[in-house]
């Protein structure tokens, strides 16, 4: 897609925004379409912010088998740097650079949530409806389940796993709706609504055929009518032309091949958006400006979700679709994402007034996740110095709580306390000592990205959960009190 000229951009965004009214029935004075953006460019060109970025990414092309890399930087709301580093597209070649799209994987969720939101501000949905209200032949598990539980990953239904390394010959070709509703229908209840986190991108697959249904509207133009058009967003779409730009690749064994391409019809809403880093880093600084949403649409996008089970009560990091979390000292909010191809991770300091969007095209044993990349530009910018792990001292009756049998998505785990020692087992591992860091924060060895904690800590806790760079990422539910 190419950026539309102003003066041709504003008559089209015009004449969209009038018809798009009159199709959807809403009160556009009530809230009027997003404020129209000049084109795409660097807003504050900052030679030391390229410097850094330079640094790392070359760093990281030298060490590892990443094939290409794309990033962009915000400081106090404006873009100061947007490139590409190596290669989006091996034979024939095709250099990564500012204008190349990549894919972004799960960071589609907040921009799904979002545009939700912007529904849900005309009357179009309530987000504390069950979502088959909208929906006819959703399957039960999605259908009781609201869309607030379904954005928010709290409905208790599991995740449906594609193996996008090894696809199912399905999933290469565009499914109907009756075969999204089919696959659907696959997914299994494993946890009560609002009782713990379960991470399911299938929710956002249910939520997507919501905005279809009521819109009577493609995802793919719900977006690039309520979002990109109006913000003047040259590459910001659907996947399904990705491979005209570039791809995505797997390394293993000492070689880098491409990976099968999952058609976007079957994650839609979840995980096949493709832009610059550049321009989701202009939506992004645009919502949370308050020119997609209201003022209480974001403070409702930002609230983490409430949890509740067994008579406990707790927060976790996730709102809809954000992730809220803290690295370092500085509070970091946004969206990672994994593909079998690539990663991203869409990064937001707000107290420094920072942002961070990275995306790669390679995956793999010895290929570094986007949100590594990520740290390492912030540690950078933010002059902090290198990480030392930290020792605290932990009193025995704070561990009082803690001890039980532990269930996640991942897996199930034994937590045990010896005096003022937490230990962790699982079938493949036996008494892992953690390291509390102080707040109640644990360390695992081996492992100097992640953090390990409680909710509720030190009150009685039904939850233990897991952070990697500062966002949260897992959450595992007390099963029972006792290790078998």
């Amino acid at each position: 897609m190419t950026v539309v000229p102003l003066v041709v951009s504003l008559v089209v965004v015009i004449t969209r925004s009038v018809l798009l009214c009159a199709i959807l029935l809403t009160g556009c004075a009530a809230h009027p379409p997003a404020e129209v953006a000049p084109p795409a460019e660097v807003d504050r060109p900052d030679a030391t912010t390229a410097q850094v970025v330079s640094r790392v990414a070359q760093r990281y092309l030298d060490e590892t088998p990443l094939v290409g890399l794309s990033v962009a930087v915000a400081r106090d709301g404006r873009i100061v740097h947007e490139s590409g580093y190596g290669l989006a597209r091996r034979a024939p070649d095709l250099a990564a650079d500012a204008t190349v799209p990549f894919e972004l994987f799960s960071i589609a969720k907040p921009v799904t949530a979002v545009l939700l939101l912007r529904l849900a501000e005309r009357g179009l949905v309530d987000l504390d409806q069950p979502s088959g209200t909208y929906v006819q032949g959703l399957p039960p598990e999605y259908a009781s389940a609201t869309l607030r539980q379904l954005l928010r990953h709290s409905s208790g239904v599991a995740e449906i796993v594609i193996d996008e390394l090894d696809p199912d010959p399905q999933y290469a070709h565009a499914p109907s709706r009756d075969d999204v509703l089919a696959w659907l229908a696959t997914g299994e209840r494993s946890a009560a609504p609002d009782e713990t986190w379960i991470y399911a991108s299938s929710g956002y697959v249910a939520s997507r055929i919501a905005a279809e249904a009521v819109t009577q509207r493609p995802l793919g133009e719900l977006i690039r009518d309520e979002m990109a058009l109006p913000l003047a967003l040259g590459h910001f779409e659907s996947c399904s032309d990705l491979r005209e730009h570039s791809l995505s690749y797997v390394a293993a064994s000492g070689t880098t091949t491409p990976v099968s391409a999952v058609d976007a019809g079957w994650l839609g809403g979840a995980d096949t958006l493709c832009a610059t880093t550049g321009d989701i880093a202009r939506w992004w600084l645009a919502v949370r400006s308050g020119r997609i949403i209201s003022p209480a649409s974001l403070q409702e996008w930002t609230t983490p979700v409430e949890l509740e089970r067994n008579g406990a009560h707790a927060q976790f990091g996730y709102g809809l679709g954000v992730q809220l979390g803290a690295w370092r000292g500085h509070t970091v909010i946004g969206h990672t994402g994994d593909g079998a191809g690539g990663t991203s991770v869409l990064a937001e300091y707000p107290d420094d007034r920072l942002l961070i969007v990275v995306a790669t095209n390679t995956t793999g044993r010895d290929v570094p996740h986007a949100i590594e990349i990520q740290a390492a530009i912030a540690a950078e910018l933010l002059g902090l110095p290198p990480a030392k792990p930290a020792t605290a001292s932990i009193e025995p009756a704070a561990l009082v709580s803690v001890p039980g049998l532990y269930r996640s998505p991942e897996g199930s785990f034994c937590v045990e306390t010896s005096a003022d020692q937490l230990v962790v087992s699982t079938d493949e591992e036996q008494n892992v000592e953690l390291t509390h860091q102080g707040g109640g924060r644990f360390l695992r060895p081996g492992d100097p990205d992640g953090s390990e904690y409680f909710l509720g800590w030190p009150d009685r806790s039904e939850w233990f959960a897991y952070a990697w760079f500062g966002l949260p990422t897992d959450l595992a539910a007390k099963d029972s009190e006792t290790c078998p």
